[in-house]
């Protein structure tokens, strides 16, 4: 009797391999100001402030200027409140999961690599917040990016 090689399934987009799940916790679509520092696909170093698209206790999506290679580190520290005041957090690291071109730039996908380190532990109170506060919810054309 032959054996016969069956190909292995295709990874979607994202990386993932078909009938995984995207993601096993809770995301918010919430607009956390965070700064991201890294080596991109060129191999440049960066520093870029920009704005969450939603947000989880272990990862984040995001969108940058620039691309990034899938599975790259990046460090990210959240930079202000939901009210705008600046913080002192500390750089959690987090691994690309996938990345995708939009017309403004790059949407990223990240998972942080620091199990012991929930790098925006306060969600369910921003959520709150953001619900009576529509300042971090303006479109991106609107927000200082600095």
């Amino acid at each position: 009797m032959a054996n016969e090689l069956k190909t292995p399934p295709s990874p979607t987009a994202d990386g993932r391999l078909p009938g995984h799940e995207r993601q096993s916790e809770p995301r918010y679509p919430l607009a956390v100001h965070i700064e991201v520092d890294g080596i991109d696909r060129r191999g440049q170093p960066f520093c870029e402030k920009t704005f969450t698209i939603n947000v989880s206790h272990r990862g984040c999506r995001f969108m940058l200027r620039r691309e990034l290679a899938k599975d790259s580190i990046i460090a990210i520290r959240v930079a202000s409140t939901i009210s705008g005041d600046p913080v002192d957090s500390p750089l959690v690291m987090f691994q690309v999961m996938y990345t995708k071109h939009e017309e403004d730039g790059w949407v990223m996908g990240v998972w942080t690599l620091q199990s012991d380190v929930e790098w925006c532990a306060d969600i369910p109170e921003r959520v709150e917040r953001a619900k009576c506060d529509p300042s971090p919810w303006a479109p991106s054309s609107e927000r200082s990016m600095d």
